[in-house]
């Protein structure tokens, strides 16, 4: 069973790791990336320093940015990383959730019966699409890490799950703020606010129903029911629907007249 499984996720897997490998050769090989030189090279120069205060006197409006990407940023001084490999440490995280994002629809796609090509073109525009390379070329790697939390949140809304859809939707907005504003400390220490109204909702576990009804072609009533419940108390409505008698025009008095 592990190993079909596996087999189902090579192509997607394959074709996730070639588009990130060829993005990321073509967007971080180099060094001209004027964005990052002129803005953000000084404070985070500072940051990996370990001067904290300067680092939050020179950083640009979207500074916010570089502090949620600081654990990479920090991770460089672990290898004496220079210039170049702490922009590409940066630009890491933001890369993985492209492909995390790609890799997700492909499972998606191949759920519901699309071949490998369809599900290799969704990876390629998720992660290599015309928008990724002049993003990591000019110096803005976080808008990739933006951009996939919000197609994420969408998929997520689609499938019904709210809480998840809230989630990765309210981190895109935290992160288009931290980019657009230049009170980003205040921010960051606010951040674990945020998720307090959301843990009712995280710890809530009670089963939640919809039943419709609707008419059918032959006349009579079709009811559906959509949520999640456990698996006794599905089989108990199921059993007690199946049971109900079938509902007609005739039943109702409205038939035909002798």
């Amino acid at each position: 069973m592990r190993l079909a499984r596996l087999r189902a996720h090579a192509v997607d897997a394959s074709a996730t790791a070639v588009g990130l490998l060829v993005i990321a050769w073509l967007g971080l090989h180099g060094s001209n990336w004027p964005d990052w030189i002129f803005e953000a090279r000084p404070a985070v120069h500072a940051l990996v320093a370990g001067h904290l205060l300067q680092f939050l006197h020179l950083a640009p409006v979207y500074g916010g940015s570089l502090i949620l990407r600081a654990p990479f940023l920090l991770m460089t001084k672990l290898w004496h990383g220079g210039e170049h490999s702490i922009y590409r440490a940066g630009a890491a995280p933001c890369l993985a959730a492209t492909a995390a994002l790609g890799f997700w629809l492909a499972g998606r796609m191949r759920a519901r019966g699309a071949s490998p090509f369809a599900r290799t073109v969704a990876v390629a525009l998720c992660v290599a699409n015309p928008l990724t390379l002049p993003a990591l070329q000019i110096g803005h790697p976080e808008e990739l890490l933006g951009a996939a939390l919000c197609i994420a949140a969408l998929l997520c809304a689609m499938d019904d799950r709210p809480i998840w859809a809230a989630v990765l939707l309210g981190l895109a907005i935290v992160l288009a703020v931290l980019i657009l504003t230049a009170v980003t400390p205040v921010l960051v220490v606010l951040l674990p606010l945020a998720l307090v109204p959301a843990v009712p909702l995280l710890l809530d576990n009670r089963p939640d129903l919809a039943i419709s009804a609707v008419a059918d072609d032959q006349g009579g009533t079709r009811v559906t029911v959509h949520g999640q419940a456990s698996s006794e108390l599905a089989a108990a409505l199921d059993a007690y629907l199946g049971s109900l008698p079938r509902l007609t025009l005739e039943n109702l008095g409205g038939g035909p007249q002798g």
